[in-house]
């Protein structure tokens, strides 16, 4: 049997799959387009270059409309970066179990039919996991700040925090598909030091352009292989 690397690969192959990873990335860069057409178009209708030329009587109208559109375009692209998780993990959710389906039903094709989850509980899934996203990072910017002062101590508090939600969030994605939710956290419990280790991989690969597209995919695909290759995993 190949290594989960290897399943993932072999996995990622899979037209069904292919086809999802191809819808969530269409999707999420529309809606990432979109969100930066409608934070550009904002500023601009503010008319912020007719302040600037109110109060900087030197500058011409061509060059303050040319600074503002410039700031706007940046400062769009900032809130992309740092939204752009979360606008992929929403849009993934929607395909998620569907893809863990496929995974158990080509490479675990002995397993009884999982519950699965409805389209409402993925949503709702998602949203809570934004929620905390959102929540646990604000909750810890303070803790940024301070962190900023010790070079690469914020980037690895970022890591930690971020690598425990995720591997929570695909932990239960795919194991809530076949436990209660109390077994369901006993096996989490279980493996926590491994589920932190692929929380940092998926961290890590969210954080890198354009894999971030297919990363929701991957992590679904990897943690199916996790929970199903355990001994102690229920069936």
């Amino acid at each position: 049997m190949l290594d989960v690397p290897g399943r993932i690969a072999v996995n990622l192959r899979d037209g069904r799959i292919r086809r999802s990873l191809a819808l969530i990335a269409l999707t999420s860069a529309v809606a990432s387009s979109v969100l930066v057409a409608l934070v550009i178009g904002g500023a601009m209708a503010l008319d912020p270059g007719a302040w600037i030329e109110s109060r900087v009587t030197w500058m011409p109208d061509w060059l303050a409309d040319s600074v503002v559109f410039v700031v706007a375009t940046l400062g769009a692209m900032a809130l992309v970066w740092f939204t752009f998780v979360i606008i992929v993990q929403t849009v993934a959710s929607l395909f998620l179990d569907g893809i863990v389906s496929r995974v158990e039903e080509t490479d675990y094709p002995h397993l009884p039919p999982a519950k699965g989850t409805t389209v409402a509980e993925d949503v709702l899934a998602s949203l809570r996991f934004v929620g905390w996203l959102l929540l646990v990072n604000l909750a810890a910017t303070s803790l940024y700040l301070v962190a900023i002062l010790i070079p690469g101590l914020s980037i690895i508090v970022f890591w930690i925090v971020n690598s425990l939600l995720f591997a929570r969030e695909y932990a239960e994605i795919v194991s809530l598909r076949r436990l209660a939710r109390r077994d369901s956290d006993a096996w989490r419990k279980r493996h926590r030091w491994r589920l932190l280790a692929s929380g940092a991989v998926i961290t890590a690969g969210m954080s890198v352009p354009l894999l971030n597209l297919a990363m929701p995919v991957i992590a679904a695909i990897a943690m199916t292989h996790l929970f199903h290759r355990k001994s102690d995993a229920a069936n």
